[in-house]
């Protein structure tokens, strides 16, 4: 599933997804994360990806008008999904 979101909330929507799959993100997470995501480019295939227990949180930077473009991928069942969508929805 994919989505935009604006750049000031990656750390939440990190942290969102860390919660739905039980992984404690910490500070050593928020770092790698960040650097990554600024130095991607959604017009290019420069894209920074980061595992999250089994799910694959992957960003790209569209630079110019603060927007993230992020891609969520793994084995997700109904319910998570659906929160996961809904969650990207309102980012």
């Amino acid at each position: 599933m994919s989505g935009w979101i604006h750049e000031g909330n990656l750390q939440q929507v990190a942290l969102y997804v860390s919660l739905l799959v039980g992984y404690e993100w910490g500070y050593f997470d928020t770092g790698p994360i960040e650097a990554g995501a600024a130095a991607s480019n959604a017009h290019a295939p420069s894209w920074f990806a980061h595992a999250i227990e089994g799910i694959t949180l992957s960003v790209a930077r569209d630079h110019g008008n603060g927007m993230l473009q992020v891609v969520l991928s793994g084995e997700f069942d109904d319910v998570t999904e659906a929160r996961l969508e809904t969650m990207l929805f309102f980012n």
